[in-house]
């Protein structure tokens, strides 16, 4: 799983930027090609240690360098890589104990940066014995990051710095105000991304019917990807390849054509027709929809069908909201992870929509558990909704990167959701992603499904929790 997605980095090196991605023959392309530094790659040809008539430590130096990344695009600092005049000349794997090494670069960061950029280091061994090491440097929402100056009064001056094409320059005064008010702008665009995900999708659903259930996911840092016919094949075939069933035994059901849309590529559960020109047309949503951002972001929705299509929704079933989460979160998740990166936040926007109600449902709905046939039971100590539901939460990409991981944000997902309705927390999947098997009936073997998919369960709730 790469840390961060950058196409332009991944087609110099030829793979993602991570230990599995970038070997010595990544580096060795670098000197056979040519290739000059960049405001995204720079090169060190030795390890940050202490030099004769320097005035600066070999931790300012180095903070100096990554923050220069951080506060413009981000971009990758290779140790190892000699360079002439900004072009790759030639290798030294200088390093000989990578774990030590990374260890003490972790510490000089945040001694020297403030505020301390977030980093990825990994090592690239050398056949003929040593190591390499690659610093991955997202841009960061947290820019300005400036360096502490040497000790002075008791103070320590602050200079803050930027990558300049191939060289690193300090910024001017204005410059600095300028990023900071792009601080506070960037915390805004966000909150517009999310809400600009989560309304289109919602948008779309209007074209169809009934009650829906959705999520969406916007990543802290989106993918800088284009959308083509290129990107539309490569979503159409991470599509075609992804497979996921829900504890329930459920599928996303969105088999139709991969069709483009502003920014993103939508997938519809079933044909309509074709046009004119021999190309299928776009349905209208009936039991699910998923949009793909090209940027990392998605939407993703299943339908709640009562009985006929055209019946408002009477009732929400607790455990049918528990399984189509488990479905929404794994996809989205799992697409920002494989667009964007595993690096930073993401906004998670769950909730549900009836077509056709606005902000509020037709008739107020009851959050109920089928323990009797199909005829459901309302869940004890809960209110009728008229208003319908919406929560935002944070999730960790770096902390969802298998199964049971983005189990556990299910779990705070549906939790925000739930409380709608008087629920503290789901009683189907444990704060740590464990599935409680009890809780989903009779009928079901998840734990199987836990077993296949290599998540923990246990029997029930511990008697501990309400």
């Amino acid at each position: 799983m790469a840390v961060w997605r950058n196409p332009e980095l991944e087609a110099i090196l030829g793979g993602l930027l991570n230990r599995s991605g970038v070997c010595e023959s990544s580096l060795n392309g670098l000197v056979t090609g040519g290739v000059r530094e960049s405001d995204v790659l720079e090169f060190k040809g030795q390890c940050y240690s202490g030099v004769p008539g320097k005035t600066w430590s070999p931790g300012q130096e180095f903070a100096k360098d990554v923050t220069a990344l951080a506060n413009h695009r981000g971009g990758l600092l290779l140790i190892g890589v000699l360079e002439k005049a900004g072009v790759a000349d030639s290798l030294n794997a200088c390093v000989i104990d990578p774990a030590v090494e990374e260890q003490r670069l972790r510490q000089m960061l945040p001694n020297n940066a403030s505020p301390s950029p977030r980093v990825e280091v990994f090592d690239i061994p050398a056949a003929g014995g040593g190591s390499y090491l690659a610093i991955v440097v997202p841009p960061s929402p947290m820019a300005p990051h400036a360096v502490l100056g040497r000790p002075s009064d008791g103070r320590r001056p602050l200079h803050w710095y930027v990558r300049d094409g191939s060289h690193t320059r300090a910024l001017a005064e204005v410059e600095v105000g300028d990023r900071y008010r792009r601080r506070a702008a960037a915390a805004l665009d966000r909150d517009s991304r999310r809400r600009r995900v989560a309304n289109e999708g919602r948008e779309a659903l209007d074209r169809g019917a009934g009650l829906w259930m959705y999520v969406a996911v916007i990543p802290e840092a989106p993918t800088s990807a284009a959308l083509d016919a290129a990107a539309v094949q490569d979503t159409e075939r991470w599509w075609s390849r992804y497979r996921f069933g829900s504890p329930l035994g459920r599928f996303i059901g969105a088999d139709g054509p991969a069709i483009p849309a502003p920014g993103r590529i939508t997938f519809i559960d079933r044909y309509a027709g074709f046009g004119a020109d021999g190309e299928p047309t776009e349905p209208d949503p009936v039991a699910h929809y998923l949009e793909l951002h090209v940027d990392g972001s998605s939407f993703a929705a299943t339908r709640s069908i009562p009985g006929d299509i055209e019946t408002p929704p009477a009732e929400i079933a607790r455990r049918t909201v528990a399984d189509d989460a488990v479905m929404l979160v794994d996809v989205c998740i799992q697409w920002a992870l494989g667009q964007a990166g595993a690096w930073g936040e993401a906004d998670l926007v769950i909730g549900l929509h009836e077509v056709g109600s606005g902000e509020t449902f037709r008739v107020p709905m009851p959050l109920v558990t089928y323990l009797q046939g199909d005829r459901g039971q309302r869940v004890s100590n809960t209110r009728l909704l008229t208003r319908v539901p919406s929560a935002v939460v944070r999730a960790d990409l770096a902390a969802a990167t298998d199964t049971q991981s983005r189990l556990a944000v299910t779990h705070v997902a549906l939790a925000a959701l739930l409380q709608w309705f008087g629920v503290a927390e789901p009683r189907e999947i444990g704060a740590d992603g464990t599935l409680l098997v009890d809780a989903w009936g009779s009928g079901y073997d998840v734990a199987r499904w836990a077993r296949e998919y290599g998540v923990a369960s246990q029997p029930h709730r511990p008697s501990s929790a309400p």
